[in-house]
């Protein structure tokens, strides 16, 4: 066989079979798939393993339980001893693939016998209307610049879901796990896979990530139910943890001071961003300290991508004044990343600000352009398209 596929699963009855069973329909058949289910940790009955019942005739699947509740990560990693073949992927127990998937990732990497790891777009399904989201790679890019494009797009981890070649199991160190339920470390690991080699991004929608109505507790959403004090616990060792990755990234690339540079910029950027977005909005002494040091840099700086790293900086600033009570300052904030960079963030902010000064047409039309600059084509009779296949797949999120 070929590829393992590794399916963490937790009170996932009502959708686990759907899942497998996208798997088990691949026209890329060489395959096994090991389902790792995590047993509720309230004592209370799992359908996960009886959902499977109707599959198990189907020798390529394993189905086992954890004795305890191991959480998300430590799940994913459990399923790490057991890959034995060239490839292998990651699969959330609520995702879809399209029949083709692993066809096209395969045929991707063996177009690029360099690369590691090949991944596509997203499309977002559930209680929400379909989107696709996409973290791009520059086509042909060496390794510095395709890892400045993760950074410059806040270290988004679309690439762990691809299909990923098993010999950087030893590099990587398995898949990360920390005490904080996971704390976005699906992020620590794209960074580590492109620290130790190449990516193929392939812009075709293959993959479907399930979205939940706002009153289900996923994973993610589960990080957002601490207390404060452990979101920011979470978030200290996932900073210091993602510092440690890229200097052993740009170490390995033999990077120059300029590449060094603008990349822990960029990542400056993206981590205080996820502080705003898992800790909350208005920043502590030292990550107001950090903000400012890379704002100098950009301001002194003539690399191409300054300008987008201070625009990512300045919205990061003017939340926090938001927070803090500042007004005037945010609006300075605001104002500086919009001059300095017409990104999706500064141009819709922009569009805030002028709907804010009672400036409706003008504030139409920057949010015509951030649509622009957020989709590059006009999607609207393909998300028609999309929705209408929704409907008739009746992907709806389980109540």
């Amino acid at each position: 066989m070929t590829v393992t596929v590794c399916i963490p699963a937790y009170r996932s009855g009502s959708i686990i079979a759907e899942t497998v069973g996208a798997v088990l329909a691949q026209t890329h058949a060489d395959l096994k798939v090991i389902v790792s289910i995590d047993p509720p940790d309230d004592g209370s009955p799992d359908d996960t393993a009886a959902a499977l019942a109707g599959l198990a005739a189907d020798r390529r699947l394993t189905v086992r339980s954890n004795p305890r509740r191991l959480g998300w990560a430590e799940n994913v990693n459990a399923m790490v001893p057991g890959i034995a073949t060239p490839w292998f992927c990651f699969l959330p127990h609520d995702d879809i693939w399209s029949p083709r998937y692993l066809e096209v990732m395969l045929a991707a990497l063996e177009a690029r016998p360099d690369a590691i790891i090949a991944y596509c777009d997203i499309l977002r399904f559930g209680a929400s209307p379909p989107v696709r989201k996409s973290v791009t790679l520059t086509p042909g890019a060496d390794r510095p610049t395709a890892l400045l494009d993760f950074l410059l797009q806040g270290t988004e981890a679309q690439m762990w879901r691809g299909v990923t070649r098993s010999s950087v199991l030893d590099r990587v160190a398995g898949f990360p796990t920390d005490g904080h339920k996971g704390f976005v470390v699906e992020c620590e690991y794209a960074l580590a896979l492109l620290g130790v080699g190449t990516a193929v991004h392939v812009p075709r929608t293959h993959y479907f990530k399930r979205i939940y109505a706002s009153g289900v507790v996923s994973a993610s959403r589960e990080r957002m139910l601490q207390p404060p004090a452990d979101r920011r616990a979470g978030w200290n060792e996932h900073d210091r943890r993602m510092q440690a990755l890229l200097v052993s990234a740009l170490d390995d690339m033999r990077a120059g001071d300029a590449d060094r540079a603008q990349c822990h910029a960029a990542k400056e950027a993206a981590l205080l961003r996820r502080f705003q977005q898992f800790v909350g909005p208005r920043l502590g002494p030292d990550e107001l300290a950090r903000a400012e040091a890379a704002l100098q840099w950009c301001g002194s700086s003539s690399s191409a991508v300054a300008g987008r790293i201070a625009a990512g900086l300045h919205l990061v600033l003017a939340g926090h004044w938001a927070a803090a009570d500042h007004p005037a300052s945010a609006e300075a904030s605001t104002r500086a990343g919009w001059e300095a960079a017409e990104t999706y963030a500064s141009v819709l902010a922009h569009a805030q600000a002028l709907r804010r000064g009672n400036r409706p047409l003008d504030a139409l039309e920057r949010a015509a352009e951030a649509m622009r600059i957020g989709h590059l084509d006009d999607t609207q009779a393909a998300s028609r398209l999309i929705a209408e296949i929704y409907a008739d797949l009746g992907w709806t999120a389980p109540r």
